[in-house]
C-alpha cells in the first residue's frame, strides 16, 4: 500500500513457545474428556443410542458413541485407550427393557441402569443410585484388615489407587 506508513515487530511461533515453556506458562491439562462411551452394536442401536447421547451432553456430560460397528474388543481397547471410566452397552434386549449396560473400567463393575441413574452415577457416584455400595465396601475394607475373606480383586485395584467410590 502506497503511502501508508506503519512500524512492526514479529516473534516466530517456536521462540513464543519456548519462552512459555520455560516460564512453566502453558495451562495444565485434564483429561476431561469422554466420560461415557456407548459401545456400537449396528445401525438399530447406534440410532436408539444417539438419543441417549443426546440426552447426556444435555445434561453436561460428555459423552462419544463409536462411530461404526466394530468387533467389541476393539471398542473396548479405543475406550480403555483413551481413559474412558464408563462404557455403556445397550443391546437389543437393553432396547426393549430401557436399561443401559454400563460398565466401570477402573473397577470392572457392571450393572443395568436407566438413563437417570447413569446421569447421577457421573455426577454423584455409585452412592447416589446403590446407597449399599459404600457400606459394602467399608465392610470390605474392614475384612481386609482382619484377614478374613475379601471379595474379588476389582475392588482391591479400585482402593489401591485411592479412589473410593
Amino acid at each position: 500500500m502506497p503511502d501508508v506508513s506503519g512500524v512492526g515487530i514479529s516473534f516466530g511461533a517456536d521462540r513464543i513457545y519456548d519462552v512459555l515453556e520455560e516460564a512453566e506458562l502453558f495451562p495444565e491439562f485434564t483429561s476431561d474428556s469422554t466420560q461415557v462411551f456407548f459401545v456400537n452394536f449396528g445401525e438399530k442401536e447406534a440410532a436408539y443410542c444417539l438419543a441417549l447421547v443426546k440426552q447426556l451432553r444435555e445434561a453436561g456430560i460428555n459423552t462419544e458413541l463409536y462411530p461404526d460397528a466394530a468387533k467389541m474388543k476393539k471398542q473396548m481397547t479405543y475406550a480403555h485407550n483413551n481413559g474412558i471410566q464408563f462404557v455403556a452397552m445397550v443391546g437389543t434386549d437393553e432396547i426393549e427393557s430401557g436399561k443401559i449396560g454400563l460398565k466401570n473400567m477402573v473397577t470392572g463393575e457392571q450393572s443395568s441402569v436407566t438413563i437417570s441413574e447413569l446421569i447421577s452415577i457421573i455426577r454423584y457416584g455409585f452412592a447416589a443410585v446403590n446407597p449399599y455400595f459404600c457400606a459394602r465396601e467399608f465392610i470390605r475394607r474392614k475384612q481386609s484388615r482382619n484377614g478374613k475373606a475379601v471379595q474379588p480383586r476389582r475392588f482391591q485395584d479400585q482402593t489401591d489407587r485411592g479412589h473410593v467410590r
